[in-house]
């Protein structure tokens, strides 16, 4: 209308946009996280949740994970891809897209066991007589080596949310689970960013624009001092 002549200006300029404002997010403690950790601990899924606890790692970039981006001597991970069902296809793996979505990754000292500890499962359920192993090379898998279904892996977390009496959260508070543990323990918030492959806002991202491996010491310092 403006451009036709029809009015002189835009009465929508005056118009005060409303701020978002972020919705808070349950998290578990560093005690609940603990107390978790020692209830589940003999669960299938025991190794996954402290990966999604201590790393703060997506879902789709645990279940979509291969043991050759697990690095035990550096005890780091390599975040390259993700899997996703989808209708019609099933299972499908997909690079991850954006730059700071892939990443390397730091495991505390607790994540590092639960690993060893899946990869002996996988180890043992291979060699058993009669199975139909599916060597599908991701770390979390079913009991034949197939890809876990999130939808399976969400229904199991909110039973073990039920029987160990924690508060109801979701999956994905894990992942400020995960942020929120780490800044209690005071490591720095592009520290933080980089480990979580957040797409930063301006004022961080703008200052920040690398890492150095001297900072994922010191995160795995801490953290492993608090777990």
């Amino acid at each position: 209308a403006v451009q036709l002549d029809l009015i002189s200006r835009n009465p929508v300029d005056a118009v005060a946009t409303p701020c978002a404002v972020p919705a808070e997010r349950p998290t578990l403690t560093l005690d609940q996280a603990r107390d978790f950790f020692e209830a589940t601990r003999d669960e299938q899924l025991y190794p996954l949740y402290v990966i999604l606890v201590t790393t703060g790692m997506r879902l789709g970039e645990a279940l979509g994970l291969p043991w050759r981006y697990v690095n035990f001597d550096d005890e780091m991970l390599l975040m390259r891809q993700a899997i996703q069902r989808q209708t019609g296809k099933g299972f499908v793996v997909e690079e991850l897209k954006s730059k700071k979505s892939r990443r390397l990754v730091p495991l505390m000292k607790v994540a590092v066991e639960a690993l060893r500890m899946q990869q002996d499962r996988q180890s043992k359920a291979r060699s058993l007589p009669h199975t139909d192993w599916h060597d599908t090379h991701f770390v979390f898998t079913s009991d034949v080596g197939t890809p876990l279904d999130p939808a399976n892996v969400r229904r199991s977390f909110y039973k073990a949310l039920d029987w160990t009496d924690m508060p109801r959260v979701r999956l994905h508070d894990l992942r400020h689970t995960a942020s929120t543990l780490m800044a209690t323990q005071e490591i720095p918030l592009h520290v933080i960013q980089a480990v979580l492959g957040h797409a930063t806002s301006a004022t961080t991202a703008d200052i920040y624009t690398h890492v150095l491996p001297a900072s994922y010491e010191e995160l795995k310092e801490r953290m492993n001092a608090a777990y």
